[in-house]
């Protein structure tokens, strides 16, 4: 078996050499996260730079990006990062559209795109009748429409999250909750840093912190909206051996193959920020197997909103008494689970059975 890397960077400088495609009798094509390179970061931002984004949504020329230095957590343009990610995604689609019917592409262009669109994506599972919790459109008010959201008369949502359509791992997300006696206060990975080039900037820490102060919570979201950001109700999760929990679910062609139980005392349950993995089967039994197929019969449904990828990652949250099981997120990527293993197996070998199946069965 054959195996050719190309660096993302390689493939945005159109330094591929995409007739390799042709020269087997079949192949596949595994699009893996851009992750942290800051080159190439740099050169999606460039990408994205001069392409039509909303009024009010923060953006950078060419030559600003060109000019910036590594500073790591910081949050830079994440609409315009997605619209130079999907400049990049069209240009492997047209690729893939020249190739032969034998190339398989294991996560297709069209459906990453989506995926890198929060808001997009929770549009598609409530077309599909998959539970999510009730999101808002595109903020485009800032702050001043969160606020409406939440003092509304009929049907306010007293606590939300403020979600960056295109971030990652929490990146940007405030949890956001107004109370009689506590007024309003925000929960966020989220540190404000004072203006360059005149321009007050956002950067990402492992730790959750509490902001208070009224102006300090309105910076933050006003801040945070100028990314392309949407509010979702943020709804009681169920909690489990004293903790909040959410459950990160890996659906491999089709099928639930690996389920992790996320804990954590904070809103956000991302390992990265201090969140604990619980055993998926000590949960099982705990749930009882009515309300464990429940949830495996949920992801499976929100995976087949994304058919044609060969797996898909859903964040998903147990409501109290594992009643419900709704949708927080789908994710392009996510598989990479080392030394977890399901049914005695990791998430690659899943995959690698599936790839092989779909070339038996298509007669290639």
């Amino acid at each position: 078996m054959q195996m050719h890397v190309w660096s993302w960077l390689d493939v945005i400088r159109g330094e591929v050499d995409w007739t390799e495609l042709r020269r087997h009798d079949r192949c596949f094509l595994r699009l893996e996260s851009p992750g942290k390179d800051w080159a190439v970061e740099q050169a999606i931002l460039q990408r994205g730079s001069g392409l039509d984004l909303e009024v009010g949504l923060e953006s950078w020329t060419a030559e600003e990006v060109g000019s910036m230095t590594l500073r790591p957590g910081v949050i830079l343009a994440q609409a315009q990062w997605w619209r130079g990610w999907c400049h990049v995604l069209w240009g492997i689609r047209r690729r893939l559209d020249e190739a032969p019917p034998t190339v398989f592409c294991t996560s297709p262009p069209e459906e990453v795109a989506i995926l890198f669109h929060k808001h997009s994506c929770q549009m598609r599972l409530e077309a599909a009748a998959v539970p999510c919790p009730t999101a808002s459109g595109i903020i485009t008010g800032g702050y001043a429409e969160i606020r409406e959201l939440m003092e509304r008369r009929e049907g306010g949502w007293k606590r939300l999250f403020l979600k960056p359509c295109h971030g990652s791992s929490a990146s940007g997300v405030v949890a956001l909750e107004v109370s009689p006696r506590h007024g309003i206060q925000a929960r966020s990975t989220v540190e404000m840093r004072s203006a360059t080039r005149g321009r007050g900037e956002l950067f990402n820490s492992r730790r959750v912190k509490l902001y208070t102060d009224p102006v300090q919570v309105e910076q933050l979201c006003e801040a945070v909206s100028r990314h392309r950001a949407y509010a979702q109700q943020w709804v009681p999760k169920a909690g489990w051996q004293g903790l909040r929990m959410d459950l990160r679910v890996v659906v491999i062609a089709g099928r639930a193959r690996h389920v992790v139980p996320r804990l954590s005392e904070a809103p956000m349950t991302n390992l990265q920020l201090g969140g604990r993995r619980g055993e998926a089967e000590e949960l099982r039994a705990h749930m009882g197997e009515e309300a464990w197929q429940r949830l495996i019969m949920t992801a499976e449904a929100a995976a087949a909103a994304f058919a044609t990828s060969l797996h898909v990652s859903l964040d998903i949250a147990p409501t109290s008494g594992f009643r419900r099981f709704l949708v927080l997120e789908a994710n392009a990527f996510g598989d990479f689970l080392p030394d977890l293993l399901w049914e005695g197996r990791e998430t690659y070998d899943w995959e690698l059975d599936a790839m092989l199946a779909q070339v038996s069965t298509s007669g290639a």
